[in-house]
C-alpha cells in the first residue's frame, strides 16, 4: 500500500505569467539643398513661380516656357523640393546675378516616433503539457485561387483568417527541488502587406531553454532588429565632391529599430491554492 501512495502522487500544476514588451523606434533625418537660376523672362525651371505681369498677381500655370535668344542664359534648377511638404525647416535664400535671380531652398527634418507595446497574458497548465499565449490581433483576407487563361474560374474566393502578433509557447517541467524547467519559443509576427495570395508578414522567433526557481523571472531578449534605409540625389558629379557635395544634394535616411522582451514567471500551484488571473 505505501508503494501504491508512493507513485499515487497528483501531477503538479505550473501557473505561468508572462509580459511581452514590443518597442518600435523609428528616426528620420531629412536635409534638401535646391537652387533655382532664371530670370523673370528667361526661365526653363519651375522651382520658383513666374507671373505674366509686372504685378504678379497671375502665375504662369502648366508647362514652363524656355526662351532662347543669342547668347542669353535661359535658367537652370537641379531638382525639385522634394522635402517641401515633410519638412519641419525651410529657409529661402535670394540674390541676384547680373539680369538673374538666384534662390536656394533649405529643407529639413529631425524625426523620432516610439510606439511601446506591452501586454500581459496568463495562463495555467499541468507538468509537462504545453501551454500557448498570444497578444495581436487576426485579420482577415479573401484568397483569390489563381486563374488558368482561357477557363472559367470554378472554385469561389474564400475567406481566411490569420494571426498576427506574438506566440508565446511554454513548455514546463518542474524538478524534484520545486524548480521549473522552461521550454520557450517565442514568434513575433508583423503585417508587411496583403495579397491576392496572402498576406506577407515578417517573423521573428527565438527558442530558449531557461532553468529558474518557483516564482523567479526569466528575461527572454535577444529578439532585436534594425533597419537603415538611406536616399541620397542631387547634381550628377557636383554631389560627389568632397567636403561641399552636400551643398548640392538631398538625402533622406531612416533608421528603423524594433526590440522584443519577453519576462516569464512561473509558480507551481500547491494543492488548494486557488489561481487568480493577473486580469481584474
Amino acid at each position: 500500500m505505501s508503494y501504491i501512495r508512493d507513485l499515487d502522487v497528483r501531477t503538479p500544476q505550473v501557473s505561468i505569467k508572462a509580459k511581452i514588451i514590443a518597442v518600435d523606434r523609428t528616426g528620420t533625418e531629412q536635409l534638401g539643398l535646391s537652387y533655382d537660376l532664371g530670370s523673370a523672362n528667361g526661365f526653363s525651371n519651375a522651382l520658383v513661380t513666374r507671373f505674366t505681369d509686372a504685378a504678379q498677381t497671375q502665375p504662369i500655370a502648366g508647362d514652363f516656357r524656355v526662351n532662347l535668344g543669342g547668347d542669353a542664359f535661359v535658367g537652370v534648377a537641379n531638382a525639385t523640393r522634394q522635402y517641401k511638404t515633410t519638412s519641419a525647416l525651410s529657409l529661402i535664400y535670394n540674390m541676384t546675378l547680373g539680369g538673374f535671380n538666384l534662390t536656394s531652398f533649405i529643407d529639413a527634418l529631425s524625426q523620432e516616433n516610439l510606439t511601446d507595446v506591452q501586454a500581459e497574458p496568463s495562463t495555467t497548465t499541468v507538468d509537462n503539457k504545453e501551454a500557448q499565449l498570444f497578444a495581436g490581433s487576426q485579420i482577415s483576407f479573401l484568397l483569390t485561387p489563381p486563374i488558368i487563361p482561357g477557363q472559367i474560374q470554378s472554385v469561389a474566393p474564400q475567406l481566411q483568417r490569420q494571426e498576427i502578433g506574438i506566440t508565446l509557447r511554454v513548455t514546463p517541467h518542474v524538478t524534484a527541488n520545486r524548480q521549473v524547467l522552461l521550454d520557450v519559443f517565442a514568434e513575433q509576427q508583423t503585417l508587411v502587406s496583403i495579397t491576392v495570395a496572402g498576406p506577407n508578414v515578417n517573423k521573428r522567433n527565438s527558442t530558449n531553454q531557461v532553468l529558474v526557481g518557483d516564482g523567479e523571472t526569466a528575461v527572454i531578449g535577444g529578439l532585436t532588429q534594425t533597419q537603415v534605409s538611406k536616399n541620397r540625389s542631387g547634381i550628377p558629379f557636383l554631389m560627389n565632391l568632397p567636403g561641399i557635395g552636400k551643398l548640392f544634394s538631398q538625402t533622406d535616411t531612416v533608421e528603423r529599430k524594433q526590440d522584443l522582451l519577453i519576462l516569464i514567471t512561473p509558480h507551481i500551484v500547491d494543492e488548494g491554492e486557488v489561481v487568480r488571473s493577473s486580469k481584474p
